[in-house]
């Protein structure tokens, strides 16, 4: 890597993640709808492990096309009659600046269409800008309600409450999982047809909204879109399943930085 794009690295990196929690970016299914994901991801949601089958799922995100922003996570859900979960690992960055968490989640069946969900998340990061590693320990609490049959509504409370376990006493960099707050509606307005609406409020950002839509084009292929405002980032993507196996493939669009790129692969036991 040149010594240029080191540097300007180690200063952007730090301020985006002050704001942005990049070890939670969701799956890519998630990303092609335009960031929708308190409806639709457990990698989000605990209280949507209750209706996943249980499978493994593997997910890379590259921003950018720099290998320093790149994703890596995987899910494993495993569910029960009577308690869901799941275990999500991730991993963002590079040797110079890592973070990496380990979550376990849990969701709960409360009554027909009602699903409470609850996870714990660990997360460290392994930089050479501090002499410790801050590591911060979280909690999520979700809910997914089903009030009729094909609408779905969503609330999820990330990180928070939350704490931070060790940190360098000159760390600028002391919470890099910010408290969030998602609330999202899910519509199946047709046989073929899924629309999807996020608002998503994060410490040091403003309110986004996430617009989407899937349409299955063949009983096998799935094809999505979708906008996250106000930064005006258009998304598109789609899904094969070939059962046991799903693959899906996104694209978000910056229009100055370019396009970001995503893969996932799923496996229904």
């Amino acid at each position: 890597m040149k010594p240029g794009l080191i540097a300007f690295l180690y200063l952007l990196i730090p301020h985006i993640i002050s704001a942005t929690d990049y070890l939670r970016s969701a799956d890519v299914r998630c990303l092609a709808l335009g960031g929708n994901e308190v409806t639709f991801s457990p990698m989000f949601n605990p209280a949507l492990t209750v209706g996943e089958p249980p499978s493994l799922q593997l997910n890379y995100f590259n921003r950018y096309a720099m290998k320093e922003l790149g994703l890596a996570s995987g899910l494993l859900i495993l569910r029960q009659p009577a308690l869901s979960g799941g275990i999500h690992i991730a991993s963002f960055g590079y040797d110079a600046w890592r973070e990496s968490m380990f979550r376990l989640a849990l969701g709960k069946s409360l009554s027909d269409g009602l699903a409470l969900g609850l996870s714990l998340q660990y997360a460290v990061l392994q930089t050479e800008l501090y002499d410790e590693q801050p590591a911060q320990l979280s909690v999520d609490v979700g809910l997914s309600l089903e009030p009729v049959e094909g609408l779905s509504l969503g609330l999820l409370l990330m990180n928070y409450p939350s704490a931070v376990i060790s940190a360098d006493s000159d760390s600028r960099q002391r919470e890099f999982m910010p408290p969030r707050i998602q609330v999202g509606v899910r519509w199946q307005a047709g046989d073929d047809l899924i629309l999807a609406a996020t608002l998503d409020c994060a410490r040091f950002r403003t309110v986004g909204l996430h617009a989407g839509m899937a349409y299955r084009a063949f009983e096998c292929l799935e094809l999505r879109g979708g906008m996250e405002l106000p930064s005006l980032l258009p998304a598109f993507g789609l899904g094969y399943e070939w059962a046991p196996l799903a693959v899906d493939a996104a694209a978000v669009y910056h229009p100055m930085l370019g396009f970001s790129y995503g893969v996932g692969v799923s496996y229904i036991f």
